[in-house]
């Protein structure tokens, strides 16, 4: 009975601090890839900020400043008449980084980073940085692989691109519900968010619960 109290004692004790320290763990992901990663954007971003403000720049100036290899300029025009340049950093060893422009006549809207690493199987995305014209980081985002490299979840980063404990998981399960009677609404998308419950409430549903649609 002595020995069932004391291992009562421990086992609390010992599950707080595996949660505490689980957590801690799942919302820093240090890793050498994207601590690299995470610098270079970084130093990106300083390049064209070097202002305060978002400045025109030479994509060949900041491939040196970045020390990549090689770089592509694409240019196109959106509907809205927003001018959108495309620039691609290719490094064998560093990865691909897609640099995108959007510019209104002569002022500069936003820039978009989008940072991957190179395998085998080709580019895998790694980070996203959007910066505004005023050069505030206005969403950063990375992505975080299970151990055989699926998607898992999508992490916000915070404006020093660290990681925080917000996170999206990748193809959630569907939350139980009822089916709803009201007039039917197909809709054709790339992704909703069924876990909020706007859509949550409202998904059309079997006699079991399961949604009629396909995820």
């Amino acid at each position: 009975m002595q020995l069932e109290k004391i291992l009562k004692r421990l086992i609390l004790p010992a599950l707080v601090l595996s949660f505490i320290s689980t957590t801690t763990a799942y919302s820093q992901p240090e890793t050498t890839e994207f601590a690299a990663i995470q610098k270079r954007l970084l130093k990106a971003i300083d390049f064209f900020c070097s202002s305060g403000s978002l400045v025109p720049f030479h994509a060949q100036d900041l491939a040196r400043r970045l020390n990549y290899l090689s770089s592509k300029k694409f240019a196109s025009k959106s509907p809205s008449g927003h001018l959108i340049e495309r620039t691609i950093f290719t490094d064998p060893k560093k990865g691909e980084i897609v640099l995108i422009e959007k510019s209104l006549g002569s002022q500069f809207r936003t820039i978009e980073i989008q940072a991957s690493a190179l395998t085998d199987m080709g580019a895998k995305p790694v980070m996203l940085v959007r910066v505004d014209n005023a050069c505030r980081i206005i969403r950063a985002r990375s992505i975080s692989y299970n151990k055989v490299g699926r998607l898992d979840s999508l992490i916000h980063l915070n404006t020093s691109l660290n990681a925080t404990k917000t996170r999206e998981q990748f193809n959630p399960q569907v939350p139980r519900g009822r089916n709803h009677d009201g007039i039917s609404v197909a809709h054709i998308d790339s992704g909703v968010n069924y876990l909020l419950p706007e859509f949550r409430d409202r998904l059309a549903r079997d006699e079991h619960g399961r949604i009629r649609g396909w995820d």
